[in-house]
C-alpha cells in the first residue's frame, strides 16, 4: 500500500530528514519509521513540530541530517538491489 518514490530513496541515501504529509499508513511510513529517516505525519501539529525542530537544527549546525538506521538503509542500496536481481534471475534460469 502506498507510493515509494525515488526521491525518498535519494533522501535516505544522503540521510536528509523526510517529512511524509499526510501518512497513508502504508509501506512508505513503515520504511520511514524503520530507518529513522523522519516522520510520516498524521496531523498538522506533527508537521509543525517536525519543521520547527529541523529548522532549529539547521540554524544551530548549518545543516540537517537524520541518524538513519544503517543496517536497514543498506537493504535499499543499489548493491543490495543488484544482488536481489541476481538471485531472482538465477532462480528463473534454474527452473
Amino acid at each position: 500500500k502506498g507510493v515509494m518514490t525515488t526521491k525518498f530513496y535519494e533522501y535516505l541515501g544522503v540521510e536528509k530528514p523526510v517529512l511524509c504529509v499526510m501518512s497513508d499508513e502504508g509501506e512508505l511510513e513503515k520504511v520511514i519509521r524503520e530507518t529513522n529517516a523522519g516522520i510520516a505525519a498524521q496531523n498538522l501539529q506533527e508537521i509543525k513540530d517536525f519543521i520547527v525542530e529541523q529548522y532549529n537544527l539547521w540554524k544551530q549546525q548549518g545543516y540537517t541530517q537524520m541518524p538513519v538506521n544503517q543496517k536497514i538503509k543498506k537493504q535499499f542500496s543499489r548493491t543490495e538491489q543488484a544482488k536481489q536481481f541476481v538471485e531472482i534471475f538465477d532462480k528463473l534460469i534454474t527452473i
